[in-house]
């Protein structure tokens, strides 16, 4: 019984090294698209959604309102 304990607590530990060591670290990754030629960062394109939601928030009130 002892050898049977022994024996799931090295398995155990085994295994929480092994899991422990096979973590990857995430690295921060930009789109190539906001990088421009000269090495500036071109932050329109990281905000083009709410750019393209505004313009049309102002196209619309910008059309006569027909009622």
């Amino acid at each position: 019984m002892k050898h049977y304990a022994n024996f799931l607590l090295f398995l155990l530990l085994v295994s929480v090294i092994f899991f422990a060591a096979c973590k990857k670290e995430e690295k921060t990754m930009v789109d190539i698209n906001t990088i421009n030629a000269d090495g500036s960062h071109n932050e329109s394109y990281i905000f083009r959604e709410e750019i393209e939601k505004e313009k049309q928030r102002e196209l619309k009130r910008s059309d006569p309102d027909f009622r």
